[in-house]
């Protein structure tokens, strides 16, 4: 018979773990910024990505629960479009009305239980990761050092974000951990092309930080050179 867990409580999924992990460096993150200073978001201020954020908290997760997969009446696009509406109203009228000391308060509480459900929880992962390094790399930082368990996370993240890759026509894209995992973004194509890195690089580089993602990228050169002109992934 197993040993009682201390407490009486079951033990946290690591997603859930490495989720609330993250969600708090990312307030801590947010207490020591510059509210005006600028971040990995164009054209945003640390202000700006912490009422994103904030803006999430305050809906109960809904708009993420509009976005997802639960939601298979509504085509993706129409539900990332509503998504986008919902969190730019509410963004614009934290930003208006709650002080960013009230707003960091607001990633310091429990989160949303919405954000832990199992369809749900990686995509927390991704946003609260990528933001902690829309803060820190726009100084030029170098990536933090992570656990195995938070690595094991990061790559169910980019496992998911990689069935909705879109690829420049007849390219074959790949994702290597360089640890021997693997996923393939798209059907496979006559031009292949290999982007390898640490997980949350790989993050950075499908988000769009293709300036910061610390990835090597190889294969063939046309299909190099689509990536590298800033082709849109996701």
């Amino acid at each position: 018979m197993a040993a009682p867990q201390h407490g009486g409580r079951a033990p946290l999924r690591p997603a859930v773990e490495v989720f609330r992990r993250e969600r708090a460096r990312l307030a801590e993150a947010f207490a020591a910024a510059d509210p005006t200073e600028g971040v990995g978001c164009e054209g945003w201020t640390a202000m700006d990505l912490l009422a994103h954020v904030a803006a999430q908290e305050q809906l109960g997760g809904v708009p993420v629960l509009l976005a997802s997969p639960l939601v298979v009446a509504v085509p993706p696009r129409f539900r990332d479009g509503v998504r986008a509406a919902v969190l730019e109203r509410t963004s614009r009228r934290l930003t208006r009305s709650a002080s960013y000391e009230r707003m960091v308060d607001l990633l310091r509480r429990r989160s949303p239980s919405l954000f832990e459900l199992p369809v749900i929880v990686h995509t927390r992962i991704v946003e609260m990761w990528v933001h902690h390094e829309d803060l820190r790399r726009q100084g030029s930082r170098e990536p933090r050092p992570h656990d195995d368990r938070t690595r094991s996370q990061l790559w169910a993240a980019v496992r998911l974000l990689a069935r909705r890759v879109s690829p420049p026509p007849d390219v074959g894209l790949t994702l290597d951990a360089g640890d021997g995992r693997r996923v393939r973004a798209g059907r496979r194509r006559s031009r292949p092309v290999s982007v390898s890195g640490e997980p949350g690089e790989l993050l950075l580089y499908l988000l769009g930080r293709r300036a910061w993602a610390q990835v090597d990228v190889s294969g063939d050169p046309i299909a190099v050179a689509f990536l590298d002109n800033g082709w849109r992934l996701l």
